[in-house]
């Protein structure tokens, strides 16, 4: 069934993802379920590039990599997506980063990220805050 999404939206898009943003995504969300990750890995740069403005993209791609133990091509993703995520998002992509600076053994630099991020957001979103101290301690 997931084979025959994959191909009906890939036909709708017709190779340009910006047609219709949510066929895109449809894409990319049958693709993580069928665990096509070679076919991701090549999504994700053209969902990027197709919306170059949202965090949302290189955020996802950066904790996919992550999941996979591949913090040093992530943290770079996650980074781009620090850039332009506010808010609640701002302390979500925080939270990936320290898990990949944590896996890369750069504690000090995870702990500049979570000071960083709070003291850009302050204590608004309390359960994110504390996830985030929590993954920092972890």
């Amino acid at each position: 069934m997931l084979d025959r999404a994959i191909a009906a939206v890939r036909t709708q898009l017709g190779g340009d993802l910006k047609k219709d943003r949510n066929a895109a995504d449809n894409l990319r969300v049958y693709l993580v379920r069928a665990k096509r990750n070679e076919e991701l890995d090549a999504l994700y740069p053209q969902l990027i590039a197709a919306y170059p403005d949202d965090y949302v993209y290189p955020y996802r791609y950066g904790r996919g990599l992550l999941e996979r133990s591949q913090a040093e091509k992530a943290l770079p993703l996650l980074e781009l997506a620090a850039d332009k995520a506010y808010g609640e998002n701002r302390l979500v992509v925080a939270t990936q980063r320290v898990l990949a600076l944590k896996a890369l053994k750069r504690q000090a630099d995870a702990d500049k990220v979570v000071a960083d991020v709070l003291e850009q957001n302050g204590q608004w979103f309390p359960e994110q805050v504390a996830t985030l101290k929590k993954t920092l301690g972890s």
